[in-house]
């Protein structure tokens, strides 16, 4: 468990990340999959709050594309601060 909770706190940021440079670059597809990424992989580990998130970005791209998404992003890099702190407590 503490090999899976590892490799997601690694990933994870850069998921992030490319949800900026896709966001900034107005590449949608990516922006997608990066979201669709996070919401799985959190889903997997039990990030509940961050699977939420990540699935309400992937539906808002899908339908919207990449506008307003500014505040989402952050949203999803405050949820995943949250979930850092705890899932490192397990891996310590």
């Amino acid at each position: 468990m503490k090999e899976i909770l590892g490799i997601f706190l690694e990933d994870t940021p850069n998921r992030l990340a490319q949800l900026r440079t896709s966001r900034e670059k107005g590449d949608t597809a990516t922006f997608t999959r990066a979201a669709h990424s996070v919401k799985g992989s959190s889903g997997n580990v039990g990030a509940n709050e961050l699977h939420a998130v990540a699935e309400k970005i992937e539906t808002h791209a899908k339908h919207s594309g990449l506008v307003e998404t500014d505040a989402l992003i952050a949203e999803i890099e405050a949820a995943f601060a949250r979930v850092e702190v705890e899932l490192r407590k397990l891996v310590a």
